[in-house]
């Protein structure tokens, strides 16, 4: 049996005095459609770094807004690709991070076109995995 698509509970961050981290306040998590649970964990830090900041002005800041709880899922899932020891494991893993990034953001009610923009985005910034960590 799958569990229900959604997300765990409330978001609870507090922003760092740097202006621009947050750091996780209790766990949150969300689980796909396909019953895959992706979670950020209490004390871990997010900065939307994993959206380009060029696309900030059409989505909106990672912190607010209707998307501000796909974000930190979509940090986290990024980071972790970007650790994969090899360049195919890190693209694959990137893709499924932005994959999930759109599915989040469509469970959230946001416009298709909105989305399909910040997946595009998104995408366009998964170049980033052809750093090593």
């Amino acid at each position: 049996m799958k569990d229900t698509q959604g997300f765990s509970e409330n978001l609870w961050t507090s922003q760092l005095d740097d202006g621009r981290n947050m750091q996780m306040l209790a766990n949150f998590c969300y689980t796909s459609a396909d019953g895959e649970h992706n979670c950020i964990i209490r004390d871990d830090l997010y900065n939307g770094g994993s959206i380009p900041r060029p696309l900030w002005p059409l989505i909106g800041s990672p912190y607010t807004g209707k998307a501000r709880k796909a974000f930190p899922i979509h940090d986290k899932m990024c980071a972790d690709a970007a650790k994969l020891p090899t360049f195919k494991q890190r693209w694959a893993a990137r893709l499924h991070a932005d994959k999930i990034l759109y599915e989040m953001c469509r469970f959230l009610g946001i416009r298709w076109t909105k989305c399909a923009a910040l997946y595009s985005g998104v995408r366009i910034g998964a170049l980033s995995v052809l750093k090593r960590p």
